[in-house]
């Protein structure tokens, strides 16, 4: 029986058994060991912590909870207090509301909004009904954009549709919005791959592409059609 508590600019350190170094200020805690603070909660059953650095390092399964609303875990990693940065490695994992991703390292940097993804990746994407697999990812960036490189491929599929695989040295994903610069279309969200339309044939269903996009494609066509009806009869 027992336990001790330790706290420091807001963190607070419990755990069941544990050392503090009062000269390097280390605190080292196993056994039911338990972190927080005003934007997160760490549960583990080892870790160590830099008081003066504000890292904590953990060498066993652990689980985190921030205020962003995501769930993360590793076997192995550290997170940095001052900074925001997690590394993780050895069954990284990260749940968001619309994402879900797996890979053997892991380097989250929470306040920039970047993440990188090392070594049998997986990316789960419901919004945009997408999974993504390689050995190399990077996310981040105004626009989330994600880059697959090492062995990478895509699938995309519909809830009552067709499914597309894609395959590639390199992939790069993002999302644009097609009417940002002919104006926004009333009732349909800025994110273009994410919208569902309403059945063909409506009259109030809008054009997937703008006027202008629309003009570009039908000279396009018709100089395909033209240039085909002026083969000899023999090569077509």
């Amino acid at each position: 029986m027992g336990g001790g508590t330790l706290s420091q600019k807001g963190n607070r350190m419990e755990s069941m058994r544990g050392y503090y170094y009062y000269d390097t200020k280390d605190m080292f805690g196993w056994d039911k060991v338990q972190m927080q603070g005003s934007t997160y909660m760490r549960k583990s059953d080892s870790v160590s912590y830099k008081m003066d650095a504000e890292i904590a390092h953990f060498y066993t399964k652990t689980y985190i909870w921030n205020d962003k609303g995501e769930i993360l875990s590793a076997d192995k990693g550290w997170y940095n207090h001052l900074n925001g940065e997690y590394y993780f490695w050895v069954n990284a994992y990260i749940l968001s509301e619309k994402q879900e991703s797996w890979s053997d390292t892991m380097d989250y940097k929470s306040d920039a909004e970047h993440v990188l993804f090392l070594s049998n990746v997986q990316i789960r994407d419901d919004e945009q009904k997408a999974m993504a697999f390689g050995d190399h990812a990077e996310r981040g960036g105004a626009r989330d954009e994600g880059l697959l490189t090492r062995n990478p491929s895509v699938l995309n599929w519909e809830e009552e549709g067709d499914t597309v695989y894609m395959r590639a040295d390199s992939i790069w994903v993002y999302t644009i919005n097609i009417y940002e610069k002919e104006g926004a279309v009333a009732g349909l969200p800025n994110d273009s791959l994410g919208m569902s339309l309403p059945e063909q044939g409506g009259e109030s269903m809008p054009p997937l592409v703008s006027p202008t996009v629309q003009q570009q494609l039908a000279e396009a066509a018709a100089a395909q059609q033209a240039a085909i009806e002026q083969q000899p009869a023999k090569t077509r």
